[in-house]
Order: structure tokens, then C-alpha cells, then sequence
């Protein structure tokens, strides 16, 4: 049983060192930053109240 054990974790531990790597972290941190810097605007139309024109920016 304990050998089963031993085996479980150092597999887990495998998964777990592969499934994150420094090029995931990089691509994580770009996208909050490029969410914090995009920013939505929004004007209505000068002819038509009803429509509204959006830009990103």
C-alpha cells in the first residue's frame, strides 16, 4: 500500500510541475493586463437617440 502511495504522488506531482509552466503564467499576466488597459466607449447618435455607437479602445 505504501508503494502505491509513493507511485500516486510523485505521478500527481508530475501532472502538476507540467500543467504549469512559465510560458501559462506569461500568457495569464498578459491577459489581465490587456484587459485593464481596453477600454469601451460609447456615443449615441446624433440623428437617432436609439442608436449607439461603441468603440474599444
Amino acid at each position: 500500500m505504501k508503494k502505491v502511495t509513493t507511485i500516486l504522488m510523485f505521478t500527481l506531482m508530475f501532472f502538476m510541475i507540467i500543467s504549469c509552466s512559465k510560458s501559462d503564467d506569461a500568457a495569464i499576466v498578459d491577459c489581465f493586463g490587456d484587459s485593464i488597459l481596453t477600454e469601451l466607449k460609447h456615443s449615441a447618435d446624433g440623428t437617432n437617440t436609439k442608436i449607439i455607437n461603441y468603440s474599444i479602445h
